[in-house]
């Protein structure tokens, strides 16, 4: 990868709209819906870029479909849409300030 080319999960921040970020999902599960234990509520990862920094990310149902036969563990991306969110949530996985919602 081209030292300069691609943003680092360190610099994530709502500040910026337009983000391109290369990273590796180091975790993936799903949320059950807890009306309906056989569907998904979300998908939940945890992304780690070249620098070994983390950050979470979130699909939501609406977007499930869209996403769930195409992400999984281990596998590396190029991810360039998303939007970015305060990490206050109960449930942190990681220490980012921010996450990611796809």
């Amino acid at each position: 990868m081209a030292a300069g080319k691609y943003d680092y999960v360190n610099d994530i921040t709502p500040a910026k709209e337009s983000w391109d970020i290369v990273v590796r999902v180091v975790r993936l599960w799903f949320v059950p819906d807890l009306n309906s234990k056989q569907n998904f509520y979300a998908m939940e990862m945890v992304l780690m870029d070249e620098q070994g920094d983390k950050i979470q990310a979130s699909v939501r149902k609406a977007l499930l479909s869209r996403f769930q036969s195409k992400l999984c563990d281990g596998a590396v991306y190029n991810l360039k849409s998303f939007g970015v969110a305060a990490n206050s949530g109960a449930y942190r996985t990681t220490k980012h300030k921010f996450k990611l919602n796809l």
